[in-house]
């Protein structure tokens, strides 16, 4: 399948990047008030853990199975992309030989990435010792006065390294009136290099503004979303990285993997931590979407959805607002399991039972037509769809819906986190008790903490024993 421009494949379905800003983690929230240049440090953190999402969260929403006219063999849009904007030379992806003798190296500098993949390092000083590929760097921005420079900043080696990072790759856009700049008072030329450095996610920094202008924070924008075929999809995926966002923050969980493992999670089964938080020992294993997000028995991981819940349960999220929320994560839940369908799957489900097809990876102007006219009635709640949407109606999103409960994050200490993830442990997918059966059967005897199910007594986080109650 070749696309003959770059908007081609840059025009496939990116949901709307949701871009997130902590304003606290861990006890930052004190110690930003004391010094704000530590404000990137703690953005950081934020990053780095939602990294090892990336590919999980790009398989969950993958819609994109037709190209160009054609059924395609994958499922979601970002390798296609990934090629269509990528414009290294082949001696810098390595398929061939065009150095100059004359020069250090024959002239010529490996780049293992096109600029739109995965990212490359980690930007948190305790990340990176996970930092276990290769990550290339420009020289100019890694020279001792370019250093002092960025530390006189407030930028520690770890951002230095990201920065240097990015300007490996030369800047494709310039706006006629913008080249001339005072780089004192603008950022458009850091922006013209950072902005076509399409990664899984984007560190943001603050943009210079005027002193009565909004004020806006370090961010981190996540990127590898698919959009859905409704408002009701979109909304559950974006509001689930809110609340996981927020978990990880609050309840300071670790899910970081050696950033070789995160590529490979691009491309097939998953590596994922079998113990999120940070007191506990590291240990990863291959896991199914259904694991990381429902939970695992054999591997004690509690699952990203109890996770949001134990959130939701902590701020104390009022009845109208949880209800909705509920809704969202019980979708994800579904599709993880693999009870509902991807809109790939279903859109290749509805291909490959059209009339018309010949099984010849053709899809006719009919056929697309037919497809898009589906499409366009799942959205607007005109056909139902339960292998897509399970029992959901889809209506019109109202303002009446939107989230009003503060997101609050004071940290829990480690006690009132187990506690809380105990509390919660029934909503896991990996608990085989009934919702309303996952109680102890011994619960008059106090301190009893051994489920009906037989299978957990709760002790320290991170080691069950299998017990009787006494």
């Amino acid at each position: 399948m070749n696309f003959d421009l770059e908007s081609a494949a840059k025009g496939s379905c990116v949901l709307g990047r949701t871009v997130l800003q902590a304003c606290d983690a861990t006890d930052a929230h004190a110690k930003l008030r004391r010094a704000p240049e530590l404000a990137p440090f703690f953005r950081g953190y934020l990053y780095d853990q939602l990294a090892v999402l990336a590919p999980i969260m790009m398989a969950m929403t993958a819609a994109t199975p037709v190209l160009k006219g054609r059924l395609a063999a994958t499922d979601a849009r970002w390798n296609v992309i990934s090629q269509s904007v990528d414009d290294r030379t082949a001696a810098e992806r390595g398929d061939g030989h065009a150095g100059d003798a004359r020069m250090a190296g024959e002239g010529v500098r490996r780049q293992n990435k096109s600029r739109y993949d995965s990212i490359s390092c980690y930007i948190h000083p305790t990340s990176q010792s996970h930092n276990d590929i290769h990550c290339e760097t420009d020289e100019e921005v890694r020279v001792p006065r370019q250093q002092a420079m960025l530390r006189q900043e407030g930028l520690d080696e770890a951002i230095c390294q990201h920065i240097s990072h990015l300007f490996t790759r030369d800047p494709l856009v310039a706006f006629e009136g913008m080249i001339e700049l005072d780089d004192e008072s603008s950022t458009d030329h850091f922006e013209s290099v950072q902005s076509t450095n399409w990664q899984t996610l984007r560190w943001k920094p603050p943009p210079n503004s005027r002193p009565d202008a909004p004020h806006i924070g370090w961010r981190t924008e996540f990127r590898s979303m698919e959009i859905q075929l409704t408002d009701f999809e979109n909304a559950a995926f974006t509001a689930f990285m809110v609340l996981i966002s927020r978990a990880i923050l609050v309840f300071h969980l670790d899910i970081l993997a050696p950033l070789s493992k995160v590529d490979e999670n691009m491309t097939q089964k998953f590596w994922f931590r079998t113990q999120v938080e940070p007191e506990t020992r590291y240990e990863m294993c291959e896991m199914s979407m259904d694991e990381i997000m429902n939970g695992s028995l054999r591997s004690d991981f509690p699952g990203l959805i109890p996770l949001c819940y134990a959130y939701l349960n902590y701020i104390h999220c009022d009845e109208a607002s949880f209800s909705r929320l509920d809704q969202y994560l019980k979708l994800i839940k579904r599709r993880a399991s693999g009870d509902l369908l991807t809109p790939a799957s279903w859109m290749r489900g509805f291909l490959r039972s059209h009339p018309d097809y010949k099984f010849d990876s053709v899809v006719s102007e009919g056929m697309a037509y037919d497809l898009v006219e589906a499409c366009n009635e799942i959205a607007h709640g005109h056909r139902a769809c339960p292998e897509l949407l399970g029992e959901v109606e889809i209506e019109p999103i109202t303002r009446q819906g939107q989230y009003e409960i503060p997101l609050f994050g004071e940290k829990l200490s480690s006690t009132e986190r187990r506690k809380l993830l105990e509390k919660l442990w029934p909503r896991s997918g990996s608990c085989p008790c009934a919702p309303n059966d996952c109680t102890c059967v011994g619960a008059a005897s106090a301190g009893c903490s051994v489920p009906r199910c037989g299978r957990r007594c709760w002790g320290p986080y991170g080691a069950p024993q299998l017990a009787a109650c006494s």
